[in-house]
């Protein structure tokens, strides 16, 4: 964690986050490293998302089926 936290020029503290974000300013390293601490745990408690892909159905909703897609033009013998 410590290679997240950083001193800018400004003399201020900020984090990095893994996506890149910098997120500060902060007065104090101790600040900054509460900060980055409170944000990983909030992340690590987050629930997982959702997999919404079971309850839609293309051939319902749009009335054919995906396992046979239709070709225009060919016919089946």
């Amino acid at each position: 964690m410590d290679d997240r936290i950083f001193q800018s020029k400004d003399g201020l503290w900020r984090y990095r986050t893994r996506g890149g974000q910098i997120i500060g300013p902060f007065e104090s390293r101790e600040e900054a490293e509460a900060a980055l601490e409170k944000q990983l745990r909030m992340w690590g408690a987050a629930p997982a998302p959702k997999a919404v892909w079971r309850s839609w159905r293309p051939g319902k909703l749009f009335g054919g089926s995906m396992r046979s897609p239709r070709r225009s033009g060919t016919r089946q013998r």
